[in-house]
């Protein structure tokens, strides 16, 4: 393996963001979440999942149920 400086590419950002959006598309990638609901009150219980290896792919903490209120921009 081996790293390199994301930022010396930033002229390239564009190419990779449409690449990698091609890759989740097709299904080559696949971005796991794994969302714990229950408000803050699981927060603790939430981070400690994160700390003890529990999760799946990136922690999420649902804190409301957001149907039928307005986006935010």
């Amino acid at each position: 393996m081996e790293g390199f400086v994301a930022l010396k590419y930033a002229d390239r950002f564009d190419e990779g963001i449409e690449q990698l959006l091609h890759w989740l598309r097709s299904g080559m990638i696949v971005s796991a979440e794994d969302v714990q609901r229950g408000g803050l009150e699981q927060a603790p219980a939430t981070l400690r999942r994160l700390f003890e290896g529990k999760n799946l792919g990136k922690q999420l903490l649902q804190i409301a149920d957001l149907d039928g209120c307005a986006p935010v921009l």
